[in-house]
C-alpha cells in the first residue's frame, strides 16, 4: 500500500508465510511528512517451540533522529531479550541499551544508559 497526499508519502508492506509448523511475517511502515520521516520494521518467526521478534523503529525530525531496537527469542524454556534506544537532538545524546536472558534457573542481565547533553556525560 503506497499513499500520496501532498509532500507526505506513506508505504506499508506486509508478507506473512506459513510452511508446515513455521510461521513467518514481516511488517514495514515507511512515512515521509515534510523534513520528517519514519520507518518501522517488524518480524516475527514461529518454528516448533522457537519464537524470535524483531522491532526497529527509526524516526528523523528536523535535527533529531530516534532509534529503537528490540528482540526477543524464545527457545524451549531458553528466553532472550535485547532492547536498544538511542537519541539525538541538536547536541544531546541519549543511548540505553538492556540485555535480558534466562536459560533454565539462570538469569543474565545487563543494562547501560549513556547521556551527553552539552559538555556533561
Amino acid at each position: 500500500l503506497c499513499s500520496l497526499s501532498g509532500s507526505s508519502v506513506s508505504a506499508v508492506f506486509f508478507l506473512c508465510s506459513l510452511s508446515g509448523s513455521s510461521v513467518s511475517a514481516v511488517f514495514i511502515l515507511c512515512s515521509l511528512s515534510g523534513s520528517s520521516v519514519s520507518t518501522v520494521f517488524y518480524l516475527c518467526s514461529l518454528s516448533g517451540s522457537s519464537v524470535s521478534a524483531v522491532f526497529f523503529l527509526c524516526s528523523l525530525s528536523g535535527s533529531s533522529v530516534s532509534v529503537v531496537f528490540f528482540l526477543r527469542s524464545l527457545s524451549g524454556s531458553s528466553v532472550s531479550a535485547v532492547f536498544f534506544l538511542c537519541s539525538l537532538s541538536s547536541s544531546s545524546v541519549s543511548a540505553v541499551f538492556f540485555l535480558c536472558s534466562l536459560s533454565g534457573s539462570s538469569v543474565s542481565a545487563v543494562f547501560f544508559l549513556c547521556s551527553l547533553s552539552g559538555s556533561s556525560v
